[in-house]
């Protein structure tokens, strides 16, 4: 379950940390815009372990070209599926490696739909050139929100207790640093939380299933010209 708390919430613990209920000097502003920094901090903590968390998904539709825009907010891609249209049916493309973009544009890979895919710079390059009007669904992490200009009374996931405590030291090892005061302790406490956050996320992830899978839907369908040179 998320551990969410609204951005004034986060904003009083870390002035009870820092000791600046009433200090002028260190604004709401301030401490939003380092409140978001950390954040992605933490954000990307979570991500690099490989687990599926803040994962979403969107659909694109193609449309006569081999190219699809990536999401403004991507932060990395999970894979991409073409939903069948009437039947919903999925069926997941196989990622090219660079080495494979020559043999992806030969004429003998055709077919209904892609099967293959790329992603490039800001596309998603499909292999075959798909009908116009068909459906692929991204799913993939989207880049962390800004808290910058957040209203107080926006919800903010940070996953764990020691999400929690890693969002809060990290702001406040910044404010001490600004106050000129000993920052140590609360740099201490944050990557300590760091570490627990890690880990928590990477025994996560390693539970979750990992099976061989073989590429059924990669075989010529019928009316298909469909060739894979090894």
């Amino acid at each position: 379950m998320p551990r969410r708390f609204f951005v004034s919430a986060l904003l009083s613990r870390i002035r009870t940390v820092t000791d600046t209920e009433d200090d002028d000097h260190i604004t709401d502003a301030y401490l939003k815009a380092q409140l978001s920094t950390i954040y992605g901090q933490l954000w990307g903590v979570v991500v690099e372990t490989g687990l599926r968390y803040f994962e979403t998904r969107v659909t694109l539709v193609s449309d006569g070209s081999n190219a699809l825009d990536e999401p403004a907010d991507t932060f990395c891609h999970v894979g991409l599926d073409y939903i069948e249209a009437g039947t919903n049916r999925r069926r997941e493309l196989t990622e090219l490696m660079a080495q494979e973009r020559t043999w992806a544009n030969q004429p003998w890979i055709s077919g209904t739909y892609a099967r293959f895919f790329e992603l490039v710079d800001d596309q998603l390059l499909l292999y075959p050139t798909p009908q116009t009007g068909q459906s692929y669904q991204l799913l993939y992490i989207p880049q962390p929100p800004d808290l910058t200009s957040a209203d107080e009374s926006e919800l903010v996931d940070v996953v764990t207790p020691d999400g929690e405590a890693f969002l809060t030291y990290g702001v406040a090892a910044l404010v001490h640093a600004r106050k000129d005061q000993d920052a140590t302790l609360m740099q201490q406490e944050r990557e300590a939380a760091k570490d627990r956050l890690s880990t928590w996320a990477a025994m996560r992830a390693f539970h979750q299933p990992r099976r061989r899978v073989v590429q059924i839907d990669d075989c010529p369908e019928p009316g298909d010209t469909f060739w894979y040179e090894p």
